[in-house]
């Protein structure tokens, strides 16, 4: 007699190896999505950045001087002038880009977000 078919030890064994395989790759999805999240945010910084120096650029920036020459400008001002979609900036709504430039030169040194500008 000619029987066709799995046993059930072997559809067992076929399951359990498919199980293996699929949360190796579950594992490793993972780890590439944190990482894509990850990439994304600092693209959007970066971007808020650019947007910051056309906005200084562009319009008349008032600087404080303290020993150091800065200016403060919030998030939703570069919203306001159409620099961003309140969207794309839904995570920094609340901050605000300080920038610190040289004075004797008026060359930017250094931006950070912060939540109070002071």
């Amino acid at each position: 007699m000619n029987r066709k078919g799995f046993t059930l030890i072997e559809f067992l064994g076929c399951m359990a190896l498919l199980g293996v395989i699929l949360s190796i790759g579950l594992f490793a999805t993972r780890g590439t999505l944190s990482t894509a999240l990850s990439t994304l945010t600092d693209v959007s910084v970066s971007q808020i950045y650019k947007a910051t120096d056309t906005y200084i650029v562009e319009n008349q920036t008032s600087w404080i001087n303290d020993g150091e020459e800065y200016t403060c400008i919030k998030i939703i001002e570069l919203v306001d002038a159409g620099y961003f979609d309140n969207d794309e900036v839904i995570n920094y709504k609340n901050e605000s880009v300080r920038v610190v430039r040289d004075p004797k030169t008026k060359v930017t040194k250094s931006m950070s977000l912060v939540d109070v500008c002071n």
